[in-house]
């Protein structure tokens, strides 16, 4: 088993990373469903055997171990793996290809930021609602046991 990788300080990330450093993965153990089997599981992660099922999983999956993981090293804004030849166009998505909408999905549905900025396009909210239910959104997820975390500040 290789040991975790972490760059040591002061080195520069221009920098080739050494050909010893190598990644600790680990192989997590989750059913891989599909059909009715697939169903059934979905239906008891709706039902009321969620909160003895989804722990399990969220655990056999590694998540819990992210979670509690500590990373002592501030946060990467650059890409670590650079490329020597430049772009040659900005990456960006044309309007006429960005979704427009959330896929219809039956059952539950969570607001997603299409869902947000539909509402505010078509005038029924104003911009400082919306930001309020995304914040309230937010406050939500990280309400849930356990809590979703998926944002490091909010302001």
């Amino acid at each position: 088993m290789g040991r975790p990788y972490s760059p040591k300080q002061g080195v520069d990330m221009k920098e080739q990373h050494s050909p010893d450093a190598v990644y600790d993965l680990k192989s997590v153990k989750l059913p891989r469903l599909s059909g009715a089997p697939l169903r059934l599981m979905a239906a008891l992660l709706e039902g009321p055997l969620r909160r003895l099922l989804v722990p399990n999983l969220l655990r056999n999956a590694g998540v819990m171990r992210l979670r509690e993981l500590s990373i002592e090293e501030e946060p990467t804004f650059y890409p670590i793996h650079f490329s020597t030849t430049a772009a040659k166009e900005d990456a960006v998505v044309p309007q006429k290809e960005r979704p427009t909408t959330s896929p219809a999905h039956p059952g539950f549905h969570f607001n997603t930021v299409h869902d947000f900025a539909a509402a505010y396009r078509a005038g029924k909210v104003t911009p400082e609602e919306a930001a309020q239910r995304i914040l309230e959104a937010i406050e939500s997820a990280d309400a849930a046991e356990p809590p979703l975390k998926a944002f490091i500040a909010v302001n």
